[in-house]
């Protein structure tokens, strides 16, 4: 997916040390099933679709097609931002 733990975290809006818990965790408190499923929206925007049962048979596989797309949006995006901030820095001057 080519995205670190603090891109994922700031995509999906949730706080770094969350998503680290989450990872830590066996399983995810039900008060914190809001955030859960704004990383699973995140990351399936990315390709990966969840399969099974996540108690029983978790799984997840990736559509490369739309992992792909998602990278190159994401990266036309990213230039972008950097363009309007050179944008701004040339009105400044």
């Amino acid at each position: 997916l080519d995205i670190t733990a603090s891109e994922l975290a700031d995509e999906a809006g949730v706080s770094l040390r969350t998503l680290q818990r989450f990872e830590a965790s066996q399983a995810v408190p039900d008060a914190q099933a809001r955030l859960l499923e704004r990383l699973k929206y995140t990351l399936e925007q990315r390709g990966v679709a969840f399969l099974g049962d996540p108690q029983s048979a978790p799984g997840v596989q990736l559509d490369i097609k739309q992992a792909r797309s998602a990278k190159a949006a994401q990266s036309d995006s990213r230039s972008s931002r950097i363009s309007q901030g050179l944008n701004a820095v040339d009105l400044d001057a």
